[in-house]
């Protein structure tokens, strides 16, 4: 029987008769010819859309398993790592008995320029009260009385912000590791920025009081825009932004965390205002570990 019927072999010339032409070696039972796939297996439909083809080595300079080029590799979001309050107060405590000595002084350096500064805040004010009630007994004392407290009330803000950023200062530095110095509490990195935050949240705070939980708000979005304005370096309003959104994602720890720090600095007011030199310091230490956490850092 003549083989003319036979189909040739894919991708072969095929010789007389259907036969594979002369000297190429006959192919043995089951094994396709050249060119041919295997028995089985399918022919690839398309290759996938970034993955080298089998065999082929990748472009140079980009090793195997590395990102495509412009995207950035994955490193965990902000505030993944979890608050335990305990161990922030725990920690607290521990800091500041071990940094009790510069703490104490840096604090009664304060106390002390803040009180010199008052009280030549009101020898000015009761000498020009003085000055303008012999001058004019009518408008001139109630005008200059309304102007010393608009003063009063501006230089008190301000002795608070600077207070509240140097407290800030010295929670940041203690998580660091390195022990805390007098100097930490008058050395403020990124001040401009640290000044301006704190304004902006102290307004707030000062316009909130209206509401009667408006200052509870405020406080709660923004217990980390000082830490963030003096670590990171962010502008006011990123610093607020960045501190809402922590806040938001860490609701109930945060929310306990003011809850305690409140309660410690209210046990330290009852005591006769002693207790404050010990509940303030480790309450703003706490607060400064909780903000390590929620940015994903490790409090040394």
């Amino acid at each position: 029987m003549s083989d003319s019927n036979v189909p040739p072999y894919p991708g072969e010339v095929p010789g007389p008769d259907g036969q594979p032409p002369y000297g190429a070696p006959t192919p043995p039972p089951g094994q396709p010819a050249p060119g041919q796939q295997p028995y089985g297996q399918q022919p690839p439909v398309g290759q996938p859309y970034g993955q080298q083809p089998y065999g082929q080595q990748p472009p140079a300079g980009q090793p195997y398993g590395q990102q495509p080029y412009g995207q950035q590799p994955y490193q965990g979001a902000p505030g993944q790592s979890p608050i335990d309050v305990g161990a922030a107060f725990s920690y607290g405590w521990d800091k500041f008995t071990k940094n009790i000595g510069p703490i104490l002084l840096g604090s009664l350096a304060w106390a002390v320029g803040i009180g010199i500064l008052i009280g030549i805040f009101y020898a000015i004010i009761i000498g020009g009260a003085a000055a303008a009630s012999s001058l004019d007994s009518d408008g001139g004392f109630l005008a200059v009385g309304f102007g010393s407290m608009v003063l009063f009330l501006g230089v008190s803000l301000l002795l608070g912000v600077f207070f509240q950023a140097a407290a800030t200062n010295v929670g940041l530095v203690a998580t660091t590791g390195r022990s805390i110095t007098v100097g930490d509490f008058f050395s403020i990195p990124n001040f401009s920025k640290a000044l301006l935050t704190a304004l902006l949240v102290g307004v707030a705070t000062a316009v909130s009081m209206i509401v009667v939980v408006g200052p509870l708000a405020v406080g709660f979005f923004g217990i980390f825009a000082l830490h963030f304005a003096i670590d990171k370096g962010l502008g006011a309003v990123d610093a607020i932004k960045a501190s809402i959104d922590v806040a938001l994602k860490n609701a109930g720890q945060v929310a306990l965390l003011m809850l305690l720090v409140y309660v410690a600095n209210s046990v330290g007011s009852a005591l006769c205002g002693v207790g404050l030199i010990v509940s303030m310091p480790v309450a703003m230490i706490a607060t400064a570990y909780c903000y390590r956490r929620v940015v994903g850092q490790q409090p040394a």
